[in-house]
């Protein structure tokens, strides 16, 4: 398995405004140190969760490189076939219409002050799942259209329960 880091080191490691944005460093290593993912009930090894999304296709909305960076890493160690992360609406659109997705993680805010709410409608619209997973505490959505809203920094066995389709 990759080494990577967990959503929890992720929080750590963002810039308190958007304007302070941290470009990816050019030494995929700096980010090679993967801390044990702690959920509310003590430690998961992610041998045992791999199974949990084999074969889920999931398309990663996110404009932070640390934390899609994160997430896609988790994704793929559980087994799952991760488009993206891109960080626009047009390109994760892109991105489904090239690809079959199961499931969406988008975050609201993206890149430029982007509002993603048209892109949730057509997630939506196409049968496509959809998780949002933000930083703000009140989120303004229809019901019925989002599976689950999550609040940065998100746990991991949150995010991946969040995902099953049985859940």
């Amino acid at each position: 398995m990759t080494d990577c880091p967990s959503i929890k080191q992720t929080a750590r490691m963002r810039p308190s405004s958007r304007a302070e944005r941290v470009e990816p460093p050019s030494d995929p290593e700096v980010f090679a140190k993967r801390i044990t993912a702690l959920g509310s009930d003590g430690e998961h090894d992610l041998q045992t969760r791999a199974s949990n999304l084999n074969g889920l296709r999931v398309l990663v909305v996110e404009d932070s490189w640390q934390v899609s960076a994160a997430v896609k890493c988790l994704l793929e160690e559980c087994g799952a076939d991760v488009a993206g992360p891109v960080a626009t609406a047009a390109a994760a659109a892109r991105l489904a219409s090239e690809r079959t997705v199961d499931v969406a993680l988008v975050d609201i805010r993206l890149r430029a002050g982007e509002l993603a709410y048209d892109l949730i409608d057509q997630l939506h619209d196409r049968g496509i799942r959809i998780v949002v997973v933000t930083g703000y505490a009140d989120v303004p959505l229809v019901q019925g259209k989002v599976k689950a809203v999550l609040h940065k920094p998100v746990q991991e066995q949150l995010l991946l329960k969040s995902l099953q389709s049985g859940t």
